[in-house]
């Protein structure tokens, strides 16, 4: 658990990061993998970020072996990451058999614990005295995130078992430190653990920290590790012996990765949320229909959407569970099964981003909103090739009035590829093999079956069971809440009928089926505490059937003590008015008890509710952001779930400030922050209401109202669904924006203000606009800061930067001329501050470039000289100026007065930077150059060479255009000197580079 890099390196000046040592000395590849306990509450880690990360961890593991997946593994881990790479292994244990993570647990010959706990729920207490109470007084681990995993012990000590009977597959190696931590005892207990363990001299946090190659724990650590790599190839032999004869022996089924069913292992992707239900009855009619229609023969004249089917009907009738049901009963028919919640956009684009690591066709490292474009159209993509064939594609409650977007991510044609099942309220509009089957009501017999089914063995009678069942009139969602209500408080279906005040109907049901289900809903409610009803009430607020249990945990007051939310989840679980599965940090909630608690909680209990949920979406939003948090900014493996739950719950916050506005201006929520928030995640409508609400309800000081405006101005123009985006010029656009930035300009009476409406600007990428918005700012700061104030001094830097890149060099000479006029003005000086010596310095350059040689020249010698008086004529510096000067000597024709310049400035440098800096190969190109000139080709083209090979070397730090640059200088040189010696040797490596860099004769 941590940082991969820190984790591993000495906190000496050594530095020692010994698995590069590891790396070079045991000639092995070594792959690092940080795992971070940060999340935004302890229960989220607990729950889901354990699991996550095992499955990432196995992901990229794949990725990296996959041209030879067979090659031994031997596992590292320090402190609680011992638990990550147990629970990898027991997912990569269980997979299916040709699953590269099933290939990893057959690979795995050996396992190094630096400071693991053996048992989890022995160490998991959060008393001064645990194993983990001590790691958490280190400052390794936030305390709220262990009383959390304290909570779930027992469970992760269950779910951590199945490596027990994996130990006799793999040699184990503990290390465990003999020093206590910081005026404490050990960290982790050292008695009772059945594999090898051993003493490092040395506390907990040192445990993987050595002091360099000679320190006597590394070379404990390092013989263990060379003892396991001995074995390795004939424990993996070995291994896949055993794996072989068992599959001959005992066909297995495959576990999905991501929930608790069982399918067939010819399946590759599998994404239903739920397991199949065991309390299904009837339903043949539609099931055979959709049988029918999707596994039967294409006929030669049939119509490319024949296998595309709408299920549509009312709430709660059953249209989801008869989809289900039917990929359990036939995923044998199924390349892969697709699920896609469509109740919210939200929800079907984080489903066709899950889609796409299922797939794994889509990977990129660019805002959330191209992720989630990019995942769509790449799972598009893949639905249309008729190589991915026979698959079956699930699109759940889908309303086109609410979700219009969902139309552009149902497949164009389904009959050679795959299959599509669309459930909805309504029957759909859309090309479809057949009308939309409407979906009914239970049958009377299947409405008894269906009780019977969901209360076990009872004393009920069937007649009991017929009139409770004609009473509520087949409407299955309320038939299962009955049932379960009924089976956890013991009540007969006639004590039932009569406590929800409900009439025996005589013949035909008499109540309508919404009224039923009111009167079962309600009596499930009687009783119910407070908090348990604004709980419910804040779940039928949110637009997603999965909440995330995380929006209950961060409300401050009616959940708190945790031992407060247990209870209420405990009471409407009993209840059965929400479901929740121990292993997934989720609340599930139909979207018909949604719809009624909207209609049934009164006022008060809403806005209560609408109050916290707001609070809540605000507080996880400001806290992620003012602490740096990278999950708001960046798309990454570990945070993209959380991200997709937090933008998801604030799109729902929008409707509830909506239908309160008067309650609303006094909630404690940050209207620009939610703004911010879906700004980023390619939410531009939502953005906009945000911000447009901010000023409606005049939150926050003039200054933050005025950001706001700005952000909202700067917003319209690239939201897709304004009609004015893509006709409105792009010059009457920029006007626009430079009117609201002046206006912002002169309202911002803070420094910060000006430096957000710079940061606002870079990110509208327009390079005219922000070069104007430059000049505004830097006029506000002359006059309220002054002209040497270092903000002022900062943003003329940074217009002088750009400048420079778009070619207005005199400007940028302009610029800089003012900056030197104004320090020296100010201060009554010449050269004694090293902002006015690096200003000179950067003066010449930009005359240089303009061909004012002479200037550019008296400007260097007294930067030089400056520098060397101030710091010496040896300092990095002094020689980089000097280098300046001597290529302006070079430009100049005066090659031997350059000479020496480039010389001294190539070794001081070196010696200071080292050989691959970009100063030092920027000044030895320069200097070929100027031996070509002198006539002195070989030493030349030799020296360019040594530059080329040094930059390739450094892809990361040179770009393509900077090896390009000096590739064209080797060509000219080798080209332009046919006599020198290895002609022919130069020449080849000259037709190399032009290829590679496709570069013209």
């Amino acid at each position: 658990m941590g940082d991969r890099i820190s984790t591993w390196s000495s906190t000496s000046d050594s530095g020692f990061w010994w698995p590069q040592d590891i790396q070079t000395r045991a000639n092995a590849r070594v792959l690092m993998y940080g795992y971070s306990a940060s999340a935004p509450t302890a229960e989220y880690l607990a729950q889901r970020t354990l699991h996550h990360h095992a499955e990432h961890l196995l992901a990229l593991l794949a990725d990296v072996r996959a041209k030879n997946p067979r090659r031994p593994l031997i596992f590292v881990a320090h402190s609680l990451g011992g638990i990550l790479v147990k629970s990898a292994l027991i997912f990569a244990k269980h997979a299916g058999d040709d699953s590269s993570s099933s290939t990893i647990a057959h690979c795995t010959v050996g396992i190094v614990f630096l400071g693991t706990p053996p048992k989890v729920h022995q160490h998991l207490s959060s008393s001064v005295g645990s194993a983990l109470g001590r790691i958490a007084s280190t400052g390794r681990l936030n305390r709220s995130i262990l009383r959390s995993l304290e909570r779930e012990s027992k469970d992760l000590q269950v779910a951590l078992e199945p490596f027990e009977a994996m130990k006799n597959d793999i040699d184990i190696v503990s290390f465990f430190e003999s020093r206590d931590t910081v005026s404490i005892d050990k960290v982790v207990p050292t008695s009772g653990l059945p594999e090898l363990q051993l003493f490092l001299d040395c506390n907990h946090v040192e445990l993987a920290k050595f002091r360099g190659p000679d320190d006597d724990c590394y070379l404990l650590v390092y013989s263990a590790i060379r003892r396991l790599s001995a074995s390795a190839a004939s424990r993996v032999e070995k291994s896949w012996r055993k794996a072989t004869k068992n599959d001959s022996a005992s066909p297995r089924l495959l576990p999905s990765p991501r929930r608790d069913v069982w399918i067939n292992k010819a399946v590759t992707a599998f994404t239903l949320p739920f397991p199949q239900n065991p309390m299904f009855v009837g339903r043949k009619e539609p099931l055979k229909w959709v049988a029918d229609c999707l596994l039967a023969n294409c006929p030669l004249d049939c119509p490319e959407n024949c296998h595309k089917i709408n299920l549509y009907g009312p709430a709660g009738v059953g249209k989801t569970q008869i989809a289900l049901e039917f990929a359990y009963r036939f995923h044998h028919r199924f390349s892969s099964i697709l699920w896609i919640p469509a109740q919210s956009r939200a929800t079907a684009e984080q489903a066709f981003v899950e889609m796409t690591h299922s797939l794994d066709i889509f990977t990129a490292n660019h805002t959330d909103a191209r992720v989630v474009r990019g995942s769509i159209d790449s799972s598009l993509e893949w639905l249309s090739k008729s190589d991915n064939g026979d698959w079956l594609l699930i699109f759940d409650d889908v309303d086109i009035s609410a979700v219009p977007e969902a139309l552009e991510m149902i497949p164009s044609t389904a009959c050679t590829h795959g299959n599509v099942i669309i459930t909805s309220r309504d029957p759909l509009n859309l090309p479809l093999a057949k009308q939309p089957y409407m979906v009914d009501y239970l049958r009377l017999d299947e409405s008894a079956e269906l009780l019977q089914s969901h209360l076990g063995p009872s004393d009920a009678d069937n007649t009991e069971l017929e009139i409770l069942a004609s009473t509520l009139g087949g409407l299955p969602l309320a038939l299962s809440t009955a049932a379960k209500y009924m089976r956890r408080s013991g009540m007969s279906p006639k004590t039932f009928l009569k406590s929800c005040k409900l009439e025996e109907p005589k013949g035909r049901p008499q109540l309508s089926h919404m009224r039923a289900f009111d009167a079962v809903f309600a009596e499930s409610l009687d009783g119910v505490s407070p908090p348990a009803k604004l709980l419910l009430s804040m779940c039928s607020m949110v637009s997603s059937r999965l909440i995330p249990l995380w929006v209950f945990e961060e409300c401050s007051g009616p959940f708190s003590p945790p031992r407060a939310l247990r209870e209420c989840l405990s009471t409407l679980r009993y209840r059965a008015l929400i479901r929740q599965q121990p292993t997934q940090p989720y609340i599930v909630v139909d979207r018909m008890l949604r719809d009624y608690g909207r209609r049934y909680f009164p006022r008060e209990v809403q806005v209560r509710a609408g109050r916290e949920l707001c609070e809540t979406a605000s507080y996880v939003a400001e806290t992620l952001a003012n602490t740096g948090a990278k999950c708001l900014t960046h798309v990454s493996s570990s945070s993209e779930g959380f991200e997709k739950e937090l933008v998801e719950v604030i799109v729902d916050v929008l409707p509830i400030l909506s239908s309160y506005p008067e309650e609303a201006s006094g909630w404690a929520v940050n209207l620009e922050e939610l703004g911010k928030v879906c700004q980023v995640h390619g939410r531009l409508s939502e953005a906009i209401r945000f911000y447009q609400l901010h000023l409606d309800m005049n939150k926050g000081p003039a200054k933050t109202s005025m950001r706001v405006k700005l952000r909202l101005t700067l917003i319209r123009p690239h939201e897709t669904d304004a009609p004015e985006a893509d006709t409105t010029p792009e010059h009457v656009t920029r006007e626009t924006h430079l009117r609201v930035f002046s206006d912002a300009v002169k309202a911002g009476d803070d420094q910060d203000s000006l430096q957000k409406i710079i940061e606002l600007s870079c990110k509208q990428g327009d390079p005219e606009q922000h070069l104007e918005v430059l000049r505004m700012v830097i006029e506000a700061q002359e006059a309220r800061l002054g002209p040497v104030h270092p903000l002022t001094i900062a943003s003329i830097d940074e217009i002088v930067r750009r400048l420079i890149d778009q070619g207005l060099l005199d400007e940028a000479e302009s610029w800089l001329g003012r900056i030197l006029l104004s320090c020296r003005r100010e201060l009554n000086t010449d050269n004694n501050l090293p902002s006015i010596s690096c200003t000179v310095e950067r003066l010449a350059s930009v005359c240089t470039s303009l061909g004012k040689l002479e200037k550019a020249e008296a400007m260097c010698k007294g930067a030089i000289n400056e520098y060397g008086t101030r710091l010496g004529h040896e300092h990095a510096s002094t020689q980089r100026c000097s280098s300046q000067l001597a290529y302006i000597y070079h430009l100049q024709g005066r090659y031997a007065e350059a000479e020496p310049l480039f010389i001294n400035a190539i070794n001081t440098l070196t010696r200071t930077a080292g050989p691959n800096h970009p100063d030092v190969l920027g000044t030895k190109q320069r200097y070929a150059i100027n031996l070509a000139r002198a006539g002195r080709l070989l030493e030349s083209i030799e020296l360019l060479a040594d530059v080329l090979s040094r930059i390739e070397a450094h892809p990361d730090v040179y770009a393509i255009s900077r090896r390009r640059e000096v590739a064209i200088d080797f060509i000219s040189g080798s080209k332009a000197s046919p006599k020198i010696a290895n002609y022919d040797k130069w020449r080849e490596m000259s037709r190399q580079l032009r290829r590679e860099y496709d570069i013209e004769d």
